[in-house]
C-alpha cells in the first residue's frame, strides 16, 4: 500500500496514525507505525514493538530496516488498514466502500462494521454495499441510525427494498434474535424459520438433496411461538421466507390464534381457521384449560388424602399399595393426553380420511402466506415413509436421519420430499 498516492495533508496525522496504530494492535496484535525516515514516499511498517525507535530520522533509519513493510503483509491486514486510513486521513463528505469485509476473518469484519459506524457524523455521508452479516452486526452494535437497502435479483430486474429501522432495532434489542443469526438471512434468496436446531439441520439436509443450488437460509426459531414472529419479520424486510412448525401447533387453541394473527390473513380466514382447527381438537377428544385444571386439582386431592389417610406405622407393604394407586391416579391423567399424543406423533395419519381433508384445507390457507404445519407430526415421524419409524430418542433419531438422506432419492409423493418441495415453491414464487 503505496500510502503518498492516497493520503492528504492533515494537521492532526500524528493523533490519525496513533489512533490507527491502537485498533491494529487490538485487532490483529500488531503495531503499525509511520517510517518517517524515507523523504519520498509514505510508508507503514508493521511490527510488534516501535517505543526504542529514536526520534531523530537519521538515526532511525537502520532500525526501521528491520520491520516489514505493510506492503508485504496479508490482504487482510493491508485491506484493513486501507479502510481505516480513508477514514481518518481523508476529509470527504461522500465516501463509498464496496465489500470492505474482502479478506477478513468474521471477527475483523465485524470489528471495521462497528468502526465504519463510529466515524459517521452529520458532515459525512457513507455507503456501503456488502454482503457480509458480520459487517452489518458490527454496524448495529454501535448504531441503529443507518438506512439499509436489500437489493433482489428477480429475472433480469434488481428489486430495491429500504428496511424498515423499527425492524432492525426489534432484531438488534431481541437477545433471541440475535443468537438465532436473523440477520444472515438478508443475504439470502429466502430464509426457511424452524422450531429448533435438529429442525433446521433436518430441513437444510433435505432441501439440500432436493436442491443442491437453492440459495436458503435456515433459522432456529427455539420454539414454535417465535417462528411466525421471524418469518413476518423478514416479510417487512422484503425477504422471501416460510415458518415450519409440528403439528401440534393445533394442540392449543390460544397460540394457533396467535401464529396466525401474524400473518396477512383476513377475519374470515382466521374464523374459518379457528373453526377447522376446533374440529381438529374435537377428533382427539381435547378438553379445555378450565377443565383439565379442575381434574388435575381433584387428582391430586385425592393423592393428598390417601398420604394423609396412610398410618405413620404402615408397614413397607402397605406403603407400596398406596404408591401404586397414586401412580394409577398420574396415569388417568396421562391417558386424558393420549388422543393428542398420537396426533403428535402420526399427524395428518391419524385423522380420519373426513378430517384429514378438513387439515388439508387449513394446511393450504396456511401454506399461501408461508406458514407450513408438517402433515406427519413432529420431526421424528418425516422419515416413517423411508423406513425409520418415530422415535423418543432425539438425539439418535436427528444422528440416523442426517447420516440417512444423502444417500435417499427424492420421491416427490412422499415426505420429506413433498412437504419441504412445497416450501420450496413458496419461497421461489415471484410475486
Amino acid at each position: 500500500m503505496n500510502s503518498a498516492k492516497t493520503c492528504e495533508s492533515s494537521d492532526s496525522g500524528s493523533e490519525d496514525i496513533t489512533k490507527i496504530s491502537i485498533l491494529i494492535k487490538e485487532i490483529f496484535g500488531k503495531e503499525i507505525y509511520l517510517d518517517f525516515t524515507t523523504l519520498h514516499n509514505l510508508l507503514l511498517r508493521i511490527g510488534d514493538d516501535f517505543s526504542q525507535i529514536p526520534r531523530d530520522p537519521r538515526d532511525a533509519r537502520k532500525m526501521m530496516d528491520y520491520f516489514e513493510l505493510l506492503d508485504d503483509q496479508g490482504d487482510g491486514i493491508r485491506s484493513f488498514v486501507g479502510i481505516v486510513v480513508a477514514f481518518l486521513i481523508l476529509k470527504r463528505s461522500l465516501l463509498l466502500f464496496d465489500e470492505p469485509e474482502a479478506f477478513l476473518h468474521p471477527p475483523q469484519a465485524f470489528r471495521i462494521g462497528s468502526f465504519i459506524a463510529e466515524q459517521a457524523d452529520n458532515q459525512r455521508q457513507i455507503i456501503i454495499a456488502t454482503h457480509s452479516a458480520d459487517i452489518l452486526r458490527g454496524i448495529l452494535s454501535r448504531t441503529t441510525d443507518v438506512d439499509i437497502i436489500r437489493i433482489d435479483r428477480v429475472g433480469n430486474t434488481n428489486k430495491f427494498n429500504l428496511l424498515q429501522t423499527g425492524r432492525l432495532k426489534e432484531i438488534v434489542n431481541d437477545p433471541l434474535l440475535t443468537s438465532s443469526r436473523v440477520l444472515d438471512g438478508l443475504f439470502y434468496s429466502g430464509a426457511i424459520v424452524v422450531e429448533g436446531d435438529r429442525d433446521a439441520r433436518f430441513y437444510h439436509a433435505v432441501s439440500a438433496k432436493l436442491s443442491p443450488n437453492l440459495d436458503i437460509h435456515f433459522v432456529n426459531a427455539d420454539n414454535k411461538q417465535t417462528v411466525p414472529k421471524i418469518v413476518r419479520l423478514y416479510k417487512d424486510m422484503g425477504v422471501r421466507s416460510a415458518g415450519i412448525v409440528d403439528f401440534d401447533i393445533l394442540n392449543n387453541q390460544t397460540e394457533f390464534q396467535k401464529s396466525i394473527d401474524t400473518f396477512d390473513f383476513s377475519e374470515t380466514d382466521i374464523a374459518e381457521l379457528i373453526n377447522v382447527r376446533q374440529h381438529i381438537g374435537q377428533a382427539a377428544k381435547e378438553t379445555s384449560p378450565d377443565k383439565r385444571f379442575m381434574e388435575i386439582r381433584v387428582i391430586i386431592a385425592e393423592v393428598i388424602e390417601k398420604l394423609d389417610q396412610l398410618p405413620s406405622e404402615a408397614d413397607i407393604e402397605e406403603r407400596e399399595r398406596v404408591l401404586n394407586q397414586i401412580g394409577r391416579k398420574f396415569s388417568e391423567l396421562a391417558d386424558s393426553t393420549k388422543a393428542w399424543k398420537e396426533f403428535k406423533k402420526s399427524g395428518r395419519n391419524a385423522l380420519s380420511s373426513e378430517m384429514q381433508s378438513v387439515f388439508d384445507e387449513l394446511s393450504n390457507k396456511c401454506m399461501a402466506k408461508g406458514f407450513f404445519i408438517n402433515p406427519s407430526g413432529e420431526l421424528e415421524s418425516m422419515l416413517a415413509e423411508c423406513g425409520i419409524d418415530t422415535t423418543t430418542d432425539k438425539k439418535g433419531w436427528i444422528r440416523l436421519a442426517l447420516k440417512l438422506v444423502p444417500s435417499l432419492q427424492p420421491d416427490s409423493t412422499k415426505n420429506p420430499w413433498k412437504f419441504v418441495q412445497s416450501v420450496h415453491n413458496h419461497i421461489q414464487r415471484v410475486d
